[in-house]
C-alpha cells in the first residue's frame, strides 16, 4: 500500500516492486475502488532503481477525491506492480466506534 498527499504538486512515491527490474516505458494507472473511475493514467520515470521499490514522481489531478484507489504499474505490456494507494490523510473514524460500559455485580450466596 502506498500513501500520497492530495496535491497537484509532484511528489516522490515509493512503489513496491512485484518483479525484477524491467526495461521499457513505465505507466501508472489508479482507479477508484468506489466509483471504478480512473483518476490517474500517466507515463512515469523511475528516478532511482532499487531492488524493492520504484521511486517515481506523481502529480494528482485537481479532481482527485480522497480515498482508496487500486493502482497498476506496467513496463510496456508487463505488469510490474499492483496494489492499493490511499490519497489524502489516513484517519480513523473514532466517532463510529462503539464503546459500551461494562458493569459487574458480585453475589454472595
Amino acid at each position: 500500500m502506498i500513501y500520497v498527499t492530495n496535491t497537484t504538486d509532484p511528489q516522490a512515491v515509493f512503489v513496491p516492486r512485484d518483479t525484477a527490474i524491467c526495461g521499457g516505458t513505465l505507466t501508472f494507472r489508479a482507479t477508484s475502488t468506489v466509483e471504478l473511475s480512473t483518476v490517474l493514467d500517466c507515463t512515469v520515470l523511475d528516478l532511482k532503481s532499487t531492488k524493492i521499490y520504484y521511486n517515481i514522481a506523481l502529480a494528482l489531478p485537481e479532481n482527485a477525491t480522497p480515498g482508496e484507489y487500486k493502482y497498476v504499474m506496467k513496463s510496456g505490456n508487463s505488469v510490474v506492480s499492483t496494489g492499493l494507494m490511499v490519497v489524502g490523510e489516513y484517519t480513523v473514524d473514532v466517532a463510529g466506534e462503539y464503546d459500551k460500559p461494562i458493569t459487574y455485580e458480585q453475589y454472595n450466596g
